[in-house]
């Protein structure tokens, strides 16, 4: 996994997938931001598709994976 599809992640596609990473509901992420559900579902949507991954535990491991590479 390269550093570089981490960094093309939008700020809000990051912030809502740390959020849900933390184990934080998608219905409370919607609330705590000002969003819908719906916008929600769609920053993750994209956020996956930028890291090649097809759900959120492979995501959040490219994710984990990407950061370590970089502290190399």
């Amino acid at each position: 996994m390269q550093t570089d599809l981490i960094e093309q992640l939008t700020p809000r596609e990051s912030e809502v997938l740390e959020r849900v990473a933390r184990g934080i509901k998608r219905r409370e992420v919607a609330q705590q931001l000002g969003m819908s559900i719906n916008t929600v579902k769609y920053h993750l949507r994209n956020a996956y598709g930028k890291l090649g991954a097809c759900h959120l535990a492979q995501a959040i491991g490219r994710v984990r994976s990407s950061e370590l590479q970089a502290q190399r």
